[in-house]
């Protein structure tokens, strides 16, 4: 090791390199970044468009159109339609890695489609990600909605905008200036024009762009078109042909200057509807902390200018609160590990020298850790924090290897450098192995499909990080200090402890006879066996929820309900909310026409009286209580891309509604058998009545009328039809037409007459109105129609709700042509769980290679793997006693599991090699090694799980996702450690002494063709 001599005889190059380490890492920690999460983008898009009153039916067909528009673009996996009254959700996933390339042309064909059908008057269209989004929020209330609304636009928006935190300001509740232009169809009819030609005049003269360009000086300048409507009076005065020629518009309608909130509420605070609610995102260099930091000094300043008069502006949630909260919660939590893993220590060196060697090693590779996040761009959050605490545990195991062999060799009588060299020597090839075994299991974890596949990426790229970093402090600084340090000898060896010798006594009577080896073998297999039973009585789930005295709650309303019964609800609401005891405040928005989104404040976790999970469920059960007296669908928890998040559902796809709701009723027959679900209900059940036109063609054609001309008139019968934009200062007026007089009766519809060639005839001689009955709701998946069924489970384990289900799907009669299949959660539930067992045996292929090609042997990995089996034995003991959940963080830490579990083994059978090298015979070797290695693994064992214990017992709103992962891994370390003491050397001596008796057998058959051929 001509390295280590080079690095002990110039110990100065170690100082300056640590010295160099500490001052990058702390300068890097410096500039690492406060999130809640690590900025990862989905593969995802959304876009909901809004489209007034059209109904259902008909805007399935322009769903339609974006689904083979959309099919037709690069890098598209799948995508999701659901239309209802007034609105369309389109959902559309693309290939992994493709969502930055592909979203640009999604939302080009958004655009596109809406500029070619006037039905939809706006749409919102935006990405997926778990960063970026709106993380501050602000209540404006105190004076009526009209005010509010001016000072929102005018002084509060553009003061936060200009923060170089703030990315895009929000502002909901407001009421925005608008002119309405009714027409009468009497008027119009007596002058000769009708409402498409006014529509087409304004939007004629209303214009704004770009003709083209000329060179102009060298340059290319661009000729402009500016005769835009700029006041009032511009669109008043505007000319319109007429049977007497041309007269002004104002002369043919009336006006109204008016602001859109007077007709509709779309915001209340505890039931108030003067009430504005602001969201601000941070801009893409920025995070939530940075933007709740200046947010907060920016509100303070506005607070003081006293700028607002009566009207109150507070700040709601700072998201990035939350983040800083959790992110020191977590570091304490690191921070105690850390200070007992050292306390650990201590107790078996019992020597501060020794003990401060290690302890040193410590934050030298935490900043070294934090020096490569920087280099890579992480960022500090709750995913790499995690990641460091569990690497704390694992990382200082190689200086603990490293040094108790030093420690060893010197109480054996060795001088300092001859113990530091041999010491480190030793143990290298176990450890690089160690370590080499430990990493690689990180590999198959990229193979996790979606947003946690990323995740889980970022978790054991950190936990690697700090794996390469202290394996390189171990080999460095470890051997220096020691060789600077241990300057006196310490307490040389006089005889074995208790604990040793006992330990080296059961290795001595289970290696004496194979079949003690073999019983002890079949033992432990036969706990593993049983434990398996186990199994169903652990909950299972997806991913742990987040809790940080906040809820999100969804009220769908039925389709084409009343401004006055959104009103109502938005009040029962409110009375509902001010019941439950830990609500402290809370906000109802309005969401297209049928979706009520209130977020909710709870009491700070002092003054709490209830848990979050109780809190959270008194308010679904009392809303629940609203579907009774009013227009309410459905109550559930928010998801992040909008609707209501069910912990069950199946759909199934098919042409035929009809069809498709028979074999719904018939999954709900068979689902309302089970006592946990409530609530069971499929997405087709609220029914209208439509009047389907029917087209008299040979009238049509003798009328010289157009089709498509009909459906333009008929629409404009009834809707608030948006014919372009007023600029007046920096404001954009929005400018409507409109009849005057409403048509309420299909006999008012039928008496509706046309201007023809023939001259005046009724609506009813060219169009019939069938009666039909049609969902309120459509999907369409991929472009089938899919109907979903969908319930609440009151249980915990998804995994007994799963058996149940997967029962029902084989029980029902579905037609040819129709497909019934699990959704939702549980479908997540399976496919992650799927690639989460593929990736446990990846990772165990991957360590067997690593093993393998250090020992040169296929039969030690082996012996070596036999422990995984009995370690997962002690995982499922772990959450079966604190009955935590099997879900994706718990099967990620039995991954992590694997590499750590059998660094105990490696160590055993490493040591087994060297004694056998020089002659030891194999029980002498199996007794000496494991008195050897007792307490190297022994302080492994504990410092690793004493790290990680202040995560497995963490409490407050991380601790979901701290404490599957400590508790999976230091269940199945400790018990995974006992039984390696005992189950490694009993196979090897049954390996080792089948071995001889095979080749002692060969030997023999040899000898004995000798005999036969020399008689012959």
């Amino acid at each position: 090791m001509k390295w280590l001599h080079f690095l002990l005889n110039r110990k100065l190059i170690v100082c300056l390199a640590v010295a160099l380490i500490l001052f990058v890492g702390g300068y890097g920690l410096t500039k690492l970044h406060l999130e809640l999460m690590p900025k990862v983008t989905l593969d995802g898009g959304v876009s909901t468009l809004y489209a007034g009153s059209t109904s259902t039916l008909e805007l399935e067909g322009i769903a339609e159109n974006l689904e083979r528009r959309v099919s037709l673009l690069d890098h598209v996996e799948t995508y999701t339609s659901t239309t209802s009254e007034g609105m369309i959700e389109f959902q559309v996933m693309f290939e992994e890695g493709k969502g930055g390339i592909a979203f640009p042309n999604f939302e080009q064909t958004v655009q596109q489609l809406q500029v070619e059908y006037p039905q939809i008057e706006d749409h919102m269209t935006y990405e997926w990600s778990l960063g970026g989004t709106d993380s501050y929020f602000l209540d404006l209330y105190g004076e009526d909605i009209d005010a509010l609304s001016q000072k929102a636009l005018q002084v509060i928006k553009p003061r936060f905008e200009a923060l170089p935190e703030a990315g895009v300001v929000t502002v909901m509740g407001v009421t925005e200036r608008e002119v309405t232009i009714y027409w009468d169809e009497q008027t119009l009819r007596e002058n000769g024009t009708d409402p498409i030609a006014i529509s087409q005049r304004i939007q004629e003269e209303n214009v704004n762009e770009v003709l083209g360009s000329v060179e102009l000086n060298g340059e290319q300048a661009q000729i402009r078109w500016q005769q835009g409507f700029t006041k009032e009076d511009d669109i008043k005065t505007l000319t319109v042909m007429t049977n007497d020629g041309q007269k002004e518009l104002q002369d043919l309608v009336t006006f109204s200057f008016a602001r859109e909130g007077d007709r509709v509420p779309t915001a209340w605070r505890n039931g108030d509807a003067d009430y504005i609610s602001i969201f601000i995102s941070p801009s893409s260099q920025e995070t939530d902390v940075s933007l709740a930091a200046a947010a907060r000094e920016e509100l303070k300043s506005i607070q003081d200018e006293n700028i607002l008069g009566d009207a109150i502006l507070e700040e709601q949630v700072a998201v990035g609160d939350f983040i800083t909260r959790s992110i020191e919660d977590v570091s304490t939590n690191v921070l105690i590990g850390g200070l007992l893993s050292i306390l650990i220590m201590l107790l078996f060196l019992k020597n501060i020298k020794a003990t401060a060697i290690i302890s040193l090693s410590i934050p030298t590779s935490i900043l070294l850790t934090f020096a490569l996040m920087w280099y890579l761009d992480y960022s500090i959050n709750m995913v790499t924090l995690i990641g460091l605490g569990l690497g704390i545990g694992i990382m200082i195991d190689a200086s603990i290897v490293i040094l108790e062999s030093i420690v060893r060799n010197l109480q054996d009588g060795l001088p300092l450098r001859n113990a530091v060299v041999r010491g480190t020597k030793e143990v290298s090839s176990a450890v690089i192995a160690c370590v080499l075994t430990t990493i690689v299991v990180f590999i198959p974890i990229g193979m996790i499909s979606g947003d946690l596949g990323q995740i889980f990426v970022v978790l054991g790229a950190v936990i690697v990080i700090s794996l390469v970093s202290s394996v390189l402090i171990s080999f460095t600084l470890i051997p220096v200090l020691a060789d600077r340090w241990l300057t006196k000898p310490l307490r040389k060896k006089t005889e074995e402890p208790r604990l040793i010798r006992g330990y080296g006594s059961v290795i001595e009577w289970v290696s004496k006879k194979v079949w003690r080896s073999i019983a002890v073998i079949g033992l432990f297999f036969a706990i593993f066996a049983g434990s398996l039973f186990l199994l169903t009585a652990i909950p299972t789930g997806l991913m742990p929820d987040v809790y940080d005295r906040q809820a999100e709650v969804v009220v769908m309303l039925e389709p084409g309900v009343s401004r006055d019964e959104r009103e109502n609800v938005a009040d029962a609401i409110h009375e509902k909310l001010q019941t439950v005891e830990d609500v402290d405040h809370y906000m109802v928005l309005l969401f297209g026409s049928n979706t009520l989104y209130s977020f909710i404040n709870m009491t700070p976790e002092s003054e709490a009286t209830m848990t979050q999970s109780e809190v959270n469920e008194t308010i679904l059960d009392r809303l629940e209580e609203l579907q009774d007296s009013y227009p309410v669908v459905q109550v559930g928890s928010a998801m992040d891309a909008g609707g209501v998040s069910e912990d069950i559902s199946l759909t199934v796809k098919g042409d035929s509604i009809e069809t498709l709701i028979n074999v719904a009723e018939e999954v709900i027959e068979e689902l309302e058998a089970y006592p946990a679900l409530r609530n069971i209900r499929h997405s087709m059940e609220s029914n209208q009545q439509v009047l389907q036109v029917e087209l008299n063609e040979s009238e049509i054609e003798g009328a010289a009328i157009v089709p498509s001309n009909i459906r333009q008139s008929i629409s404009m019968l009834f809707a608030r039809q948006p014919v372009g934009l007023m600029k007046d200062g920096s404001d954009d007026v929005a400018i409507y037409l409109e009849r005057e007089e409403k048509i309420e009766t299909l006999e008012q519809l039928r008496q509706v007459e046309w201007l023809t060639p023939e001259g005046m005839k009724p609506i009813s001689d060219f169009v019939q109105f069938e009666e039909v009955t049609a969902p309120l709701q459509i999907t369409r998946v991929d472009g089938d129609r899919v109907l979903s069924v969908s319930a609440e489970f009151l249980g915990e384990d998804l995994g007994s709700i799963r058996t149940f289900m997967e029962e029902v799907i084989a029980s029902v009669d579905v037609p040819a042509g129709y497909e019934l299949e699990l959704s939702g959660q549980l479908e997540q539930q399976g496919e992650a769980f799927t690639e989460l067992f593929i990736v446990l045996v990846l990772a165990i292929f991957l360590v067997f290679l690593v093993m393998a090609i250090q020992f040169n042997s296929l039969l030690q990995p082996i012996i070596v793997m036999s422990v995984i089996p009995l370690t997962f034995t002690g995982v499922l003991l772990g959450l079966f006693l604190l009955q935590k959940e099997l879900n994706m963080l718990s099967g990620i830490g039995m991954v992590i599991l694997i590499g750590v579990i059998l660094n105990n083994a490696i160590l055993l059978i490493t040591r087994i090699n060297q004694l056998r090298e020089v002659g030891v015979t194999s029980e002498a070797a199996l007794i000496q090694a494991g008195k050897d290695r007792l307490r190297p693994i022994f302080m492994t064992t504990f410092t690793t799980a004493a790290g990680m214990l202040p995560l497995a017992l963490a409490t407050g709103g991380a601790s979901t996702y701290q404490s599957p992962l400590a508790i999976v891994i230091i269940s199945g370390l400790l018990f995974g450690t006992g039984i390696t003491l005992i189950l490694i050397p009993a196979i090897y001596s049954v390996v080792d002494k089948s071995i001889v008796r095979i080749k002692g057998l060969k030997r023999r058959g040899s000898k004995m063709d000798e005999k036969e051929q020399a008689t012959v």
